[in-house]
């Protein structure tokens, strides 16, 4: 089991993923290349039930304020969303 902030995703390799969450709770996800989702802050464990290695990039938002001020309380729902929202981060940070 491991922790992460509430941020966002970006799949590098696709993959066929099991997460389970400390209650047992078990949710299969497919995650396609290119694609990028927005996570609330969670704790799992997580396996990769492919043949091929998975590879993903994940971009923790470890300020509630900033959130605040750049999503919406039900969080991005498109890329597009998810791609404006790593910009402002990015720039509100100096980076």
């Amino acid at each position: 089991m491991h922790d992460h902030p509430g941020g966002v995703v970006v799949v590098i390799t696709g993959g066929h993923l099991r997460f389970t969450d400390p209650s047992g709770n078990v949710q299969e996800v497919f995650s396609k290349t290119g694609e990028s989702r927005w996570f609330p802050a969670f704790r799992h464990r997580v396996e990769n039930l492919g043949d091929t290695p998975y590879n993903a990039v994940y971009i923790g938002i470890k300020s509630k304020t900033s959130m605040a001020q750049t999503v919406p309380a039900n969080g991005p729902q498109t890329d597009a969303q998810v791609k404006a929202l790593i910009t402002t981060y990015l720039l509100a940070s100096g980076q």
